[in-house]
């Protein structure tokens, strides 16, 4: 940014862009030191959501222009750099999902384990102390099987004498 717009925006009183996109981030930074780790989980998704976001939209902007600009020229090189865009911003969706998927893996997580930890269930008042299976003793012996084949894992050695 030249000192000709910094003296202009100083003379109206007017925060560029830069100078606020700044202050946002010292903000954030000051606010990240007070938070918990959930906390700034959360605020880390968030952040990395409206980066993608804010790519997105930029990208999309320039695979318009470029679009324009490789029909008016028919040059192979305009196309090629053009697929390459739309690749990037396919990409970058599919980050966006991912960072939403984890985030409510997480957060399903958390609530899971704040339920295990101590038999209540967040945000209510029920707790439990003795559980009761009702159902056939084949019910709870398939019940318990089940779990104890999902925790056990089988490794088989690897001869490497051949």
């Amino acid at each position: 940014m030249s000192d000709q717009d910094q003296s202009l925006a100083s003379a109206l009183g007017v925060i560029l862009d830069e100078d606020k996109a700044k202050s946002d981030m010292e903000l954030k930074r000051t606010l990240a030191a007070s938070l918990t780790t959930d906390q700034k989980a959360n605020n880390d998704a968030d952040f990395a959501r409206e980066t993608l976001y804010d790519m997105i939209t930029k990208s999309n902007e320039a695979v318009v222009e470029l679009l324009g600009l490789a029909k008016a020229s028919q040059s192979a090189r305009h196309f090629e750099v053009l697929a390459q865009m739309i690749n990037g911003n396919a990409i970058m969706a599919e980050k966006l999902i991912k960072i939403h998927v984890d985030h409510q893996i997480q957060q399903n997580n958390a609530i899971n384990l704040e339920r295990n930890r101590n038999g209540v269930v967040p945000g209510s008042n029920v707790q439990i102390q003795n559980a009761v299976f009702v159902g056939t003793t084949k019910d709870l012996l398939a019940m318990v099987k089940s779990t104890q084949e999902k925790q056990i894992i089988e490794v088989e050695a690897k001869n490497t004498e051949e």
